[in-house]
């Protein structure tokens, strides 16, 4: 995306773009994670994210395997996706615990994004699995960047 294509986005739409422009020049076979509590706008940035580096996003709550418990994935589906997709070219995926879905598949994230918005979450389902996860993933020892979205309620 061209730099004044740029100023059109939302500044911290902007700001994770120009950060990953180095890593992803060439478009090479790296795993970008993002992660977040849910609501906060994962899901909108990963879009973003694809349609502007023109690569593949997986969207993980598609691969919730929603009979098993909370969020707890289907594996099988997705390592195929991984496998077929890093053979030549980056990935970016996103979910509330995205760092374990990569440990879980055997990848690890070249670079990961983690999403904050004040007043967001608050699903009480997930509270506790958040907790968990997020004292396995501190953002200190994990996020090479941390992006806070305002919640818009337009």
């Amino acid at each position: 995306m061209c730099p004044h294509q740029l100023s059109k986005v939302r500044p911290e739409f902007a700001k994770v773009a120009k950060n990953l422009a180095p890593i992803l020049y060439d478009l090479p076979p790296v795993v970008i994670s993002i992660d977040g509590r849910p609501g906060v706008g994962k899901t909108t940035l990963g879009r973003f994210l694809a349609w502007n580096f023109n690569m593949t996003l997986v969207e993980s709550d598609l691969f919730l395997n929603r009979h098993v418990g909370t969020l707890v994935y289907r594996l099988d589906h997705l390592k195929p996706i991984f496998e077929a997709r890093l053979r030549k070219r980056p990935i970016l995926v996103e979910g509330a615990v995205s760092l374990r879905l990569l440990a879980q598949l055997g990848y690890i994230s070249t670079y990961h994004i983690r999403v904050t918005a004040e007043g967001a979450g608050g699903d009480s389902i997930l509270d506790s699995e958040m907790e968990k996860y997020l004292n396995d993933y501190p953002t200190h020892d994990h996020a090479n960047l941390i992006i806070d979205l305002p919640i818009r309620y337009d």
